[in-house]
């Protein structure tokens, strides 16, 4: 009686065959699956962070703006409603605010007059945005996101003032988008990055760590090669996307670093993404002390 076996042919395709492809497949899997989840809540602190950011400077613009709005109203001795002749040319005079700022002053929930701030001179605003500002019933309440006609995305605050008249301020969050989407395309490059030099010392110590009754003293040490690469990945991952540090960059961390240690990672790791060029370490016995950020100075 002959008994059918199973042939390795007959495996799924996606079931790799090779131990050595399951360990590159599986390791390369977590990497990725641990890349994507830092990019996404890194994604999303900005984001959080670029909200908070335009909320605070909106909030000080109001203010400014009610300054404005209240000497206005007592250098023109108004006791009741604005006059609408006037108070769109007095509102293009206000001062202290932000290029993309749009203002409005409403009188029982209709817009008298209204502003809009620029690089250049100020202008009063568009008719579909005075019709997307009158759609809405407004009152005092936390800043929100709206589409204000041909002007774009805004944050949006008001504040009630006296005689039935409210104060409309709205920040363009046009350049707060380009810079995320921005961040997210160096941030989608960096992980890319980060992902093929991880492949690559994955596949070296695969390699090494498979061959027959022998383990090279070097596994160890890739292995924790590619666990600093990761963490000085996501360093350069962290000071790219923190919006807060954009200004003015990350400080260095300025301590003792042996750059013959240095030397050596940057050789190893030219050796596993070039395995089949021949490599010659001459490095001093004693250890090369320097001050300075370990990171940046393997960065460069």
């Amino acid at each position: 009686m002959t008994v059918a076996r199973s042939s390795p042919r007959n495996a799924p395709w996606w079931r790799p065959r090779a131990l050595r492809r399951q360990l590159v497949l599986g390791v390369s899997a977590v990497v990725t699956v641990a890349f994507v989840a830092v990019g996404v809540v890194s994604v999303l602190s900005l984001r959080n962070y670029v909200t908070a950011t335009s909320d605070a400077d909106l909030s000080e613009s109001l203010n400014a703006f009610s300054h404005s709005y209240a000497k206005y109203r007592r250098t023109q001795n108004v006791t009741g409603p604005d006059d609408v002749s006037t108070i769109g040319q007095a509102m293009l005079g206000f001062s202290d605010q932000t290029p993309g700022n749009v203002l409005a002053v409403l009188h029982n929930g209709k817009v008298t007059g209204s502003a809009v701030f620029t690089v250049e001179d100020p202008y009063p605003a568009p008719a579909d945005v005075v019709t997307a500002i009158n759609a809405h019933q407004w009152h005092n309440g936390p800043p929100q996101t709206m589409d204000l006609g041909s002007l774009g995305p805004h944050r949006v605050e008001t504040r009630v003032v006296d005689h039935d008249n409210l104060l409309f301020i709205g920040g363009s969050l046009n350049l707060a988008n380009r810079t995320v989407a921005s961040r997210m395309a160096a941030a989608a490059a960096l992980y890319t990055f980060a992902l093929l030099i991880t492949a690559g010392l994955t596949i070296t110590v695969v390699s090494y760590a498979l061959r027959p009754l022998r383990r090279p003293p070097t596994t160890e040490y890739a292995l924790a090669r590619i666990e600093s690469e990761a963490q000085r990945m996501a360093s350069l991952v962290e000071e790219l996307l923190l919006l807060s540090r954009l200004s003015e960059g990350q400080d260095l961390d300025v301590e003792d670093v042996d750059l013959a240690d240095l030397v050596l990672d940057a050789v190893n790791d030219a050796a596993a993404a070039a395995p089949s060029h021949h490599w010659v370490k001459d490095l001093p016995e004693t250890p090369v002390w320097v001050r300075g950020d370990r990171a940046r100075l393997h960065q460069v």
